[in-house]
């Protein structure tokens, strides 16, 4: 599916209501547009732990949490960014006609999604991600789980209600300014911050948590009714879990 969307400069009003002078066409240098295009990419995280015990009988018992694959549903972009000079800021809501549903690795994918923005040097950069939708999930992330010497088993974390994750684009340089320009294509890198989002799980919380059998496996599924505790300590932090980088 393509899923382009070319933007307005803000005008007070959502979906194209704008002004006559201050449309694309304007030849205007700082109306003149650049593209915008994304990547999405979900950080592998991997922890480890070492049961002191066996350590010292002379062999190891370690256990081990991994979260390497998932996806996320994009229903909306919002853009906002405030240029300098005293340029008209820019701001737009995208119209894509169906949820995007972006499936995540470690490796950055591109996607079909791309912005038409006003080329000129940006102050700040802001980003709203409306996530989700009836049928879709705003994000899902996979991995797994092995104690011990047991086998690993599949973890599946799933957030089912609609989301909205406001986040600050920076540069190369972890700046906020932003700079496009019309002749070249800017590239906003999104990842999913999985650091931050199982900040707060601990390795007690896994091994005292439910497994359930789904397609004849077992799963750690973490959801608002299946361990509740691990899915509270995941959603409480999802406004930290967009990191957005655009060069």
């Amino acid at each position: 599916m393509i899923v382009r969307k070319s933007i307005i400069l803000f005008a007070g009003a959502l979906l194209m209501l704008i002004t006559a002078c201050e449309k694309l066409m304007d030849p205007s240098p700082e109306k003149l547009p650049a593209k915008l295009e994304f990547e999405f990419a979900i950080d592998e995280f991997e922890s480890e732990e070492t049961d002191d015990n066996t350590a010292s009988q002379g062999s190891k018992n370690q256990s081990k949490f991994t979260i390497d694959r998932g996806f996320l549903a994009v229903e909306n972009i919002e853009f906002d960014g405030r240029r300098k000079h005293g340029a008209t800021s820019v701001y737009f809501i995208s119209d894509f006609p169906e949820t995007v549903k972006l499936n995540l690795t470690g490796e950055l994918g591109q996607t079909d999604i791309s912005f038409d923005i006003p080329q000129g040097q940006y102050t700040m950069v802001e980003l709203t991600f409306h996530l989700g939708d009836d049928d879709i999930p705003s994000l899902v992330m996979e991995g797994s789980f092995q104690r011990g010497n047991h086998d690993p088993i599949a973890v599946r974390f799933e957030y089912a209600y609609r989301e909205q994750i406001r986040v600050k684009a920076k540069n190369n340089d972890g700046q906020q300014e932003v700079t496009f320009n019309k002749d070249e294509v800017s590239m906003a890198e999104v990842r999913i911050d999985t650091h931050s989002l199982v900040r707060l799980v601990n390795f007690g919380m896994l091994m005292n948590a439910e497994v359930v059998i789904i397609d004849g496996r077992e799963v750690l599924l973490i959801t608002e009714d299946t361990n509740p505790g691990l899915y509270n300590s995941i959603s409480a932090r999802l406004n930290q879990a967009l990191r957005l980088l655009i060069k």
